[in-house]
């Protein structure tokens, strides 16, 4: 089996508990479906202080563009949330998703408001298929 990947990174910056979109976009700038994330996060300061990822075009129960359940509302009553949730200090949120749930947004959120760098690396894995690898949008 022929896996394939073309990686892109992106720095992202939070300084509240507000939800945060944060586009994923190819070297032109332009949207760029993913079916692999990962977020690592830094800061100062962050003991005990965790971060939230969700992924933005899966359909979810409740879900919408301006509640994607930030950290703060997260504690005891949510469930089912299409992404993940890492501590600041140790954690990384990695999703890799179906071939039909690719996502170009993820809303990503912190329990405290702190400072917080975040280490965002997508793209697309893929079983290489030499009939088809020219038929699939890999980025620019």
């Amino acid at each position: 089996m022929n896996q394939q990947f073309k990686p892109y990174s992106k720095v992202a910056y939070l300084t509240d508990r507000g939800t945060s979109a944060i586009t994923l976009t190819d070297t032109t700038g332009t949207k760029f479906p993913v079916n692999f994330i990962s977020v690592t996060a830094s800061g100062v300061d962050t003991a005990g202080n965790w971060f939230s990822v969700a992924a933005s075009s899966i359909d979810t129960s409740g879900k919408t563009e301006s509640s994607i359940f930030p950290a703060m509302g997260m504690l005891g009553s949510v469930s089912g949330v299409p992404g993940g949730v890492a501590s600041v200090e140790k954690g990384v949120v990695e999703l890799l998703l179906p071939d039909i749930d690719r996502v170009d947004t993820i809303y990503v959120s912190q329990y405290y408001a702190q400072p917080l760098l975040l280490m965002i690396n997508y793209g697309q894995v893929y079983t290489g298929n030499a009939l088809r690898d020219f038929q699939r949008d890999k980025g620019n």
